[in-house]
């Protein structure tokens, strides 16, 4: 019987970690919201019926459900309606991409559009995108860069005054056959493993991508009354688990003593 209240409280304890993780990312850009998932488990009998032994906890389940968008006006902030994720690298990281949600984009001293932690964004080919700061007129003068704009389809445009306009990269998208089973690096980055399926890379849509929204981000998918009435309940279920704990701890020692 302690044993079965024990797993019932780690379960407790488990589902409240997780709940809590969801409601202290509520405003991450791209977050993804998890859901704490359990089992059964069943014993046989001198009888050959089954006895239930309680529940054991499985690994969280990530929900990739499509965050609602919050529109900035930002010209590089970019959100995805619909399936994929950007692909980015970072040289400190190694070679492997990492995929994220987060289109909060800003360009560093080079020209290299980059993440929020100093990754680029790389374009269909695989390579990081960068965006030239000037262009030559046609009489061998130069033109700065006025204005960038991201197209749904992914086509990153560049002006440089009236007259010149560059098509300068179009942004991938990846996608997975079980995007659940991404492994979290950490800030709403993630990377592929056995489970996820290698990663497709390809245009906007196209073979069930989604496309760009230039001007929002994603926001999570977080749902806060939902995520507090769970945690609500799992706290009751803790609570009570404890009592149960408790009091068959304190019957064991009378039968001891």
């Amino acid at each position: 019987m302690l044993s079965v209240i024990r797993t019932g409280l780690n379960a407790s304890m488990q589902e409240i970690a997780v709940l809590t993780n969801n409601i202290s990312n509520a405003s991450s850009t791209g977050f993804k919201r998890s859901q704490t998932e359990f089992a059964d488990i069943y014993g046989a009998t001198g009888d050959g019926t089954n006895l239930g032994l309680g529940a054991r906890t499985m690994d969280p389940r990530r929900q990739h459900g499509q965050g609602a968008f919050r529109e900035t006006g930002g010209s590089l902030d970019v959100a995805i309606s619909g399936d994929g994720m950007f692909v980015t690298q970072n040289a400190l990281n190694g070679p492997e991409p990492r995929y994220t949600r987060n289109g909060s984009m800003s360009l560093d001293l080079n020209g290299n559009l980059i993440t929020q932690d100093n990754s680029s964004y790389l374009d269909q080919n695989g390579d990081p995108i960068i965006v030239p700061f000037s262009a030559i007129k046609e009489d061998g003068g130069t033109a700065k860069l006025s204005e960038i704009r991201v197209a749904p389809d992914g086509q990153i445009v560049g002006s440089y005054g009236p007259q010149i306009t560059i098509n300068i990269a179009k942004l991938a998208l990846a996608q997975f056959n079980d995007v659940s089973m991404l492994r979290a690096e950490g800030s709403n980055v993630f990377s592929a493993t056995n489970e996820s399926g290698d990663a497709v890379i390809g245009p906007a849509m196209e073979n069930g991508a989604g496309s760009f929204q230039s001007g929002a981000l994603e926001g999570s998918n977080v749902n806060m009354t939902f995520e507090m009435n769970s945690l609500i309940r799992a706290q009751q279920a803790f609570n009570g688990t404890s009592r149960l704990m408790q009091s068959e701890g304190e019957m064991v020692r009378r039968l001891i003593d």
